[in-house]
């Protein structure tokens, strides 16, 4: 029986755990949790093992790697015990990533080439099942070896919501831009619409149900045809929502979400730089 171990378990963390156990992917005897501070609480609220980090390392098949950025070095600390080098060399175990930023090669240096690297980036919306994950083989793996890999991603990753292969890791800043800091700016907007809704004279929680539930609606519809065709079949001639329309034009409301992804993009370029 295959044990899984969280290194690291935030809300990315947490999102994932809680799908692989609520859809019995794995039971709760097969995870391991080792987290700077919240390990213990983690561990009793889903009924699993809290550990070190070293001993999670010794003992882990398949790993999620949840730490942020800035621990990258922690890695390093613990790699020098003898034992975690000897463990790790000979079984080579599968280590999946969720740090931004951080390059199959930085990752590998710090451990040292002793394990197998997939990156992978979770959103938000993970926590209830409705997320996008994306995910990138090392492309140093063989074709068979990386194809059973990315299977194996699919079945733990499955339960979060969907998933995007990319082609090459370059492609991780732009996407991240996109589907990594995506929620915060739709968060943004539904809490515009929320507080312009209040204005007009809306009780709060009704507007925000209305925002909330147009934004998760309309998602799902450009999910399966072009935003474009979509709007214009929304906005009659001389009707109430072109006139809305014209606004965003005005205050350039498409270019600064234009800009907000490019931004985002090179954050995470200059992250992995440094």
């Amino acid at each position: 029986m295959k044990k899984l171990g969280f290194l690291g378990c935030g809300q990315m963390g947490k999102a994932i755990l809680s799908g692989l156990l609520r859809e019995a992917t794995v039971k709760p005897e097969q995870v391991l949790v080792a987290a700077k501070s919240s390990a213990e609480q983690t561990a009793s609220t889903f009924g699993v093992r809290a550990l070190s980090p070293v001993d999670l390392l010794l003992e882990a098949d398949e790993i999620f790697l949840g730490i942020k950025p800035y621990q990258l070095h922690l890695i390093e600390d613990w790699m020098k015990d003898l034992r975690v080098q000897k463990k790790l060399s000979e079984s080579k175990p599968v280590v999946m990533s969720m740090l931004a930023g951080s390059s199959f090669a930085q990752l590998q240096q710090v451990f040292t080439d002793t394990v197998t690297l997939v990156r992978i980036m979770p959103n938000l919306p993970a926590q209830v099942g409705s997320g996008l994950t994306l995910i990138c083989i090392d492309p140093q793996l063989e074709t068979a070896h990386a194809n059973l890999l990315k299977e194996r991603c699919q079945q733990l990753l499955k339960p979060l919501g969907h998933i995007e292969t990319l082609r090459k890791e370059s492609e991780f800043h732009a996407a991240t831009a996109i589907s990594g800091c995506g929620p915060a700016y739709l968060f943004n907007v539904i809490e515009a619409l929320a507080d312009a809704g209040v204005h007009e004279g809306l009780p709060r929680a009704m507007s925000l149900r209305l925002a909330a539930h147009t934004v998760l609606g309309s998602g799902h519809l450009a999910s399966l045809e072009h935003p474009a065709i979509l709007k214009d079949r929304v906005t009659s001639p001389a009707g109430v929502t072109i006139a809305g329309v014209r606004v965003l034009e005005q205050h350039r409301v498409r270019s600064a979400f234009f800009e907000a992804v490019i931004a985002a993009s090179e954050r995470s370029k200059a992250m992995e730089n440094k």
